[in-house]
């Protein structure tokens, strides 16, 4: 009798529900080790670009300088991302040491090398760093075959990466003020070259697939219109982070924006642990357009924040559907991808955000210069009214599970 058949026979299993569903993922063997080499590994990529901000200002005498070398950093990373997590896809998880110790090697080099080849050792580093988010997903994916848990690893990630995103930076200002960022710097690139080789180590490959490359990249342009509406809602959060600095420097009261920033992750954090902690009806198309909408109302009511006593619960409840928004979007990419390209339409998926997130900021940037913060909360809250529009557009029948190809791909890693 076929595997197949073997899993059809079998009696059904009840669906874990709350916080067990989360107990479920970090359960799974090979995915628990990846996962927390994924995150140890993503640490260290929030940390670089404080660290290398505060040196590069060291080296050059001024932010200007300073911010164009973590500008090239930031850039060449988004570019790296899908060229290595093809190659990650073509030759297994091994690539992304090797990219690591690249990466590594750069940042190391930007310590020990003259002023002068600041720029292009950044390019390197960024170049190089390895799209550890981009795998784990990837594993979660073909690791798990419910549609249940594959969401709630999702969430899991989402909510793991916003809590580095908080903890890089807080590192890095603990070091510097302990010693300097050159010591951020290489501790970053140890504890790098740790999580990378724990996720290499422990992720495997799926059954199945191929080690040649055949036209494996052609149906990647399926996720054009989903990058778009990721580079869009990233652009929105961009606008949003420069407001509510803004915000907080026109209530006489500029030490409050990091507070304001710490309570609308905390906001994101609780919406991912809810989101990811049960089935919700409707599909996933449906939930994102729905979250999508409820992140712009979130944003507009921030709109009212007179004082900071109003916009301090605000900017907890405008976080809220952040996350699950997040989740949403990479399950879809999950879906929208070939399976045996997994692993790369992730990597685009992070170049989006990171993109959309830059011109976010920039764009941010000028329209509070020349108007106010409500201008840019405005702005922030009617670009994801747009992206629901897209996402409604979305291939339907490709996103109501899993194909015949995703059934043979998802085997547990081994």
């Amino acid at each position: 009798m076929s595997a197949t058949s073997n899993r059809t026979s079998s009696p059904p299993v009840a669906t874990p529900t709350g916080l067990r569903r989360y107990i479920v993922v970090i359960s799974h063997r090979t995915i628990r080790w990846a996962f927390l080499g994924s995150l140890i590994a993503r640490l260290t990529q929030t940390m670089v670009p404080l660290a290398l901000l505060l040196f590069a200002r060291q080296q050059l005498g001024g932010f200007g300088g300073a911010g164009t070398v973590v500008a090239i950093y930031a850039l060449t990373a988004s570019f790296g991302f899908p060229v290595i997590g093809r190659m990650v896809d073509r030759r297994g998880p091994s690539v992304l040491i090797v990219a690591a110790i690249i990466n590594a090697a750069g940042i190391i080099a930007i310590v020990m090398a003259p002023t002068g080849l600041i720029w292009p050792l950044a390019a390197i580093a960024g170049v190089s760093t390895p799209p550890l988010g981009a795998a784990i997903r990837s594993v979660f994916v073909r690791g798990f075959d419910r549609p249940s848990d594959q969401a709630s690893a999702m969430s899991l990630d989402t909510i793991g990466t916003e809590l580095m995103f908080i903890s890089g930076p807080a590192l890095v200002a603990a070091l510097v003020a302990l010693a300097s960022p050159k010591t951020g710097l290489l501790l970053a690139v140890v504890v790098s070259l740790i999580g990378t080789g724990l996720f290499a180590a422990t992720a495997g490959r799926a059954k199945n697939e191929p080690t040649r490359a055949g036209n494996r990249s052609r149906g990647l342009w399926s996720l054009v219109p989903l990058l778009l509406i990721v580079a869009m809602q990233m652009s929105a959060i961009g606008f949003i982070e420069v407001a509510i600095i803004a915000r907080a420097i026109e209530l006489n009261s500029a030490s409050a924006a990091g507070v304001l920033l710490a309570i609308w992750a905390a906001g994101s954090v609780v919406g991912g642990l809810t989101f990811g902690a049960r089935d919700w009806p409707g599909s996933v198309q449906k939930q994102c357009g729905v979250l999508l909408g409820l992140t712009a109302l979130g944003f507009c009511t921030l709109v009212i924040g007179h004082n900071l006593a109003v916009l301090y619960p605000l900017m907890f409840l405008a976080g809220l559907a952040v996350s699950p928004s997040a989740t949403t979007l990479a399950t879809i990419c999950g879906r929208l991808a070939p399976p045996h390209n997994r692993t790369e339409a992730f990597t685009w998926l992070a170049s989006a955000t990171g993109l959309g997130g830059a011109g976010g900021y920039a764009l941010g940037g000028v329209l509070v210069s020349h108007t106010n913060a409500v201008t840019a909360f405005l702005t922030g809250a009617a670009i994801p009214v747009l992206a629901v529009v897209l996402v409604l557009a979305l291939p339907t029948r490709r996103l109501s599970g899993a194909t015949d190809d995703d059934t043979e791909d998802n085997a547990p890693p081994t």
